[in-house]
């Protein structure tokens, strides 16, 4: 968590990028945390009966590991699935665990499989281990990244051309004005 002092504090949660939910800290309006899906699933408890407003960030994580363990023990599929549309599963041998540790894989220890996102910055460079149906989300991904930022920088130019067009028609009304005061003075 960023934010410790925030622990004990109400909480709400907010939209944010790539499809993640954040918890925010309804004093100072910080954030503090991506909300797991347990942590959802207890907040959405709380919110169905209409308890949600003193809620602390502390609460909702130890609430939620105590639904994962259960989870887990009742239902390790399901365990798997709650990880999300995000997570990309990696067949890491143990010989190669630090390599994964270095490109930032991360280990899930009640399944003893290391994981990554599919939106991950160094998620390419764990290729190796992922199935054909995880690479083509991960080139879909950065495809879709690249797409956005040729659209930005499409917007960027634009905007700089507009900018440029109206600093020269600014050049050419101070012109003629100096023409004509020019004239007029003489």
């Amino acid at each position: 968590m960023n934010n410790t002092t925030c622990n004990d504090h109400p909480i709400y949660l907010k939209e944010g990028k790539n499809n993640f939910t954040n918890i925010m800290c309804k004093l100072c309006d910080k954030y503090i945390k991506h909300a797991s899906l347990y942590e959802l699933k207890v907040y959405e408890q709380y919110l169905m009966n209409d308890e949600h407003h003193h809620i602390t960030v502390k609460q909702i994580i130890e609430e939620a590991q105590e639904l994962k363990a259960e989870t887990f023990h009742a239902d390790p599929e399901s365990y798997i699935d709650a990880f999300g549309n995000n997570v990309i599963w990696l067949d890491v041998h143990y010989r190669n665990k630090e390599v994964a540790k270095q490109y930032k894989a991360l280990w899930e220890p009640r399944i003893k499989m290391w994981y990554t996102y599919v939106d991950h910055p160094q998620a390419i460079k764990l290729i190796e281990w992922m199935t054909q149906q995880d690479i083509d989300r991960v080139q879909e991904h950065i495809l879709e990244q690249e797409h956005m930022t040729n659209i930005y920088k499409d917007i960027i130019d634009v905007r700089r051309k507009q900018l440029s067009i109206k600093r020269s028609e600014a050049n050419i009304k101070a012109s003629m004005n100096t023409v004509r005061t020019h004239k007029d003075t003489q």
